[in-house]
């Protein structure tokens, strides 16, 4: 027989005891999450995860131009311009929920119509939050404008895309063809003046200079950088991450920091665990000590190699043969709710005799594409 407890408490009580605690585990929950992911970490340092939003969508707006700068000489009539140097991005919200139900029956079965309510949501709420952090986790990296994902969180790769046969083994970098928020992440939608000095360009199909080279600021306004680790022209004789990883990555912070100014510097590179052997297996050939990164010590992360200033992490969700290189003042993760999750219920449902508990998350991620950049095998 089970042992009854020494007050009994009634069945809305119960429900009440789990809608008080719920929301309080979650809010914990949602800083462990926080914490358990360099990445969500450092949005969350440098404050770049918001909450309470509304509207049906959100849109930004993006200085793409610059005023034109004209000498001056005895007599000049000037040219007075009404340009619009300004771009605007526009993207939805899109929402995750984890259903639970405590009927009748289960009540019973664990202690009582009250206790068994207790007993029932304190054995399902730690796997409703495992659950929530591993998706939210997973979803950082995902196509959210790929067929099927019109509800998914807009990862990474949403704007990170290029069309097959447009890169070959010479390419140092891949060629953008992705939209994001109505726009091409495409070079030269709005002007095509770039230089084409260099006899081999970075990608024969783009045909300028570009990431290298020069020209107008809204060439590449909404351009991110994909840099083609296998390409053949890195200097080392070998198409392998082995070989070329120190090229790849100091030549990739370059092209960010160059086309974007200071304000593109990035901060992270995540990579799968087999890259980051690699990366650390070269380090060890060439007699390099890997240095650890202090600001991913500082936030608990212990064991971060620095290269170039840059955090080096593996992150379990991270695609094969591609790393991630991020500034992270450049995104945001923006909440509907005034926190990451929100909880609902328990509430009971006559039809079904049962006890209905949610738990939510509605938002999405906004992100600068041109200080971003995704290096990866892409030929």
């Amino acid at each position: 027989m089970p042992t009854q407890p020494s007050v009994v408490i009634t069945v809305d009580e119960a429900a009440q005891i789990v809608k008080v605690t719920a929301p309080k585990f979650f809010r914990e929950a949602a800083d462990a999450t926080v914490r358990d992911r360099l990445f969500l970490s450092l949005l969350a340092k440098k404050g770049h995860m918001s909450y309470n939003h509304d509207g049906t969508q959100f849109t930004w707006t993006v200085q793409v131009g610059q005023d034109a700068t004209q000498t001056y000489g005895s007599g000049t009539e000037f040219t007075f311009t009404d340009e619009d140097h300004f771009q605007q991005l526009t993207s939805d919200w899109r929402g995750y929920i984890i259903a639970k139900k405590c009927n009748e029956k289960d009540q019973l079965m664990n202690g009582g119509a009250g206790v068994g309510i207790v007993n029932y949501y304190e054995k399902i709420l730690p796997i409703a939050k495992e659950s929530m952090r591993a998706n939210l986790h997973a979803e950082m990296y995902i196509d959210g404008s790929a067929s099927g994902n019109d509800n998914r969180l807009c990862g990474l790769n949403t704007f990170f895309g290029t069309t097959v046969g447009t890169t070959v083994a010479a390419d140092l970098i891949a060629k953008n063809s992705q939209s994001y928020a109505g726009k091409t992440t495409a070079v030269g939608d709005l002007t095509t003046n770039w230089s084409t000095d260099l006899t081999t360009k970075p990608n024969a199909s783009i045909a300028t200079d570009w990431p290298d080279g020069s020209g107008d600021s809204d060439y590449d306004w909404n351009s991110c950088l994909q840099p083609n680790w296998s390409s053949t022209n890195w200097g080392t004789g070998s198409t392998t991450w082995l070989d070329n990883n120190e090229y790849v990555l100091r030549r990739t912070k370059m092209w960010l920091t160059k086309n974007a100014g200071m304000e593109g510097e990035p901060d992270i590179v995540i990579m799968p665990g087999h890259m980051m052997a690699d990366f650390k297996n070269g380090q060890t050939a060439r007699y390099r000590g890997i240095i650890p990164h202090k600001e991913a010590e500082e936030l608990g992360f212990v064991g971060v190699p620095e290269f170039d200033g840059m955090m080096l992490k593996t992150e379990f969700d991270c695609p094969i043969n591609t790393a991630f290189m991020l500034n992270m003042d450049q995104m945001e993760l923006m909440c509907l709710y005034g926190q990451l999750w929100e909880t609902e219920g328990p509430t009971w449902d006559p039809k079904t005799s049962a006890w209905l508990f949610k738990v939510k998350f509605f938002g999405n991620m906004r992100y600068g594409v041109k200080y971003q950049g995704k290096i990866k095998n892409f030929a």
